[in-house]
């Protein structure tokens, strides 16, 4: 019998660029030869940042998170036993920032995660929130692998709501707006709760139990695109390429080519938000391209 050729990952591209010129990235990337991931901090909901250095809480959760994943995701340790430990020492840590401050749930800090990670032949995906797996087969389709599926359609009727009454952004985005805050401060506040269904990474214990994972065959997959949600806009917004174009696009003209095209749109295209509603005119974008190698 020939020797078994453990696969493992070959990292082609990454880009994380900001949103913004004023404000911080709160997207994160993390791999290794075995383990890669992009975590996307939520936009903060509350009217001051409770950690110091960071420039946001949710720049803060994806900085720490990001560390903890590449420390601790090591041997044969189960995933979901180190995002549930994750949480706890996030929780620890944030409370210690708060000095017994008692913080409004809606100003917890919060991300979303997809994580791709091998196992001699397993692949496993997991993921909480609306970051995006895109595996690429041996026969040439895409798998799309996400813990919110098409979030991204409830999001934007939403959006389209608020910008319907307000008609436009205001500097970049809708959250200078009480009416539209005060409705995503409710929605934050269900977050991580059965009622919601929508679990993120962040302080809550019972979303490490909620996690979505799925185990795959390694040897079936060629290469993947992991990606937040404001570099996935291109195929669930903007609807600019389908998913198997848009990993090829990866491999043939690479991340910052795509990237410039999503802020292209955002900029120039459709600046107000009329074409396609959002809650800010430009968000986040970052992605991580690698091959699956024996």
């Amino acid at each position: 019998m020939g020797h078994f050729l453990q696969p493992r990952l070959q990292i082609v591209d990454t880009i994380s660029s900001p949103g913004s010129a004023t404000k911080p990235n709160e997207d994160r990337l993390g791999h290794s030869d075995q383990v890669a991931f992009v975590i996307d901090g939520a936009t903060g909901l509350g009217d001051q940042p409770v950690t110091t250095g960071h420039g946001s809480d949710a720049s803060w959760l994806a900085e720490f998170s990001s560390e903890f994943l590449l420390t601790h995701l090591r041997d044969d340790r189960l995933t979901t036993e180190v995002i549930a430990k994750l949480i706890s020492a996030a929780r620890d840590r944030f409370l210690d920032f708060c000095g017994g401050a008692s913080i409004p749930r809606y100003a917890w800090p919060t991300a979303s995660f997809a994580m791709i990670r091998l196992n001699g032949d397993r692949l496993e995906f997991a993921g909480l929130g609306d970051c995006k797996a895109l595996l690429l087969k041996l026969d040439g389709n895409v798998e799309v692998h996400s813990a919110l599926g098409d979030y991204h359609t409830s999001e934007a009727e939403e959006a389209s709501r608020h910008l319907g009454r307000l008609g436009r952004f205001r500097q970049g985005d809708l959250l200078g707006d009480p009416e539209t805050m005060a409705s995503l401060r409710a929605a934050r506040e269900r977050q991580n709760t059965p009622e919601s269904g929508i679990w993120t990474l962040g302080l809550v214990d019972d979303a490490a139990r909620n996690i979505c994972s799925t185990t795959l065959k390694a040897s079936d997959y060629t290469a993947a695109l992991l990606c937040s949600d404001g570099f996935a806009s291109l195929v669930d917004i903007y609807q600019v390429y389908t998913a198997e174009r848009f990993v090829q696009a990866a491999s043939a003209i690479g991340l910052t080519h795509l990237c410039e095209e999503i802020r292209e749109i955002e900029c120039e295209v459709d600046p107000d938000g009329a074409r396609y509603p959002r809650f800010k005119q430009s968000d986040d974008a970052s992605a991580l391209f690698t091959k699956i190698v024996t």
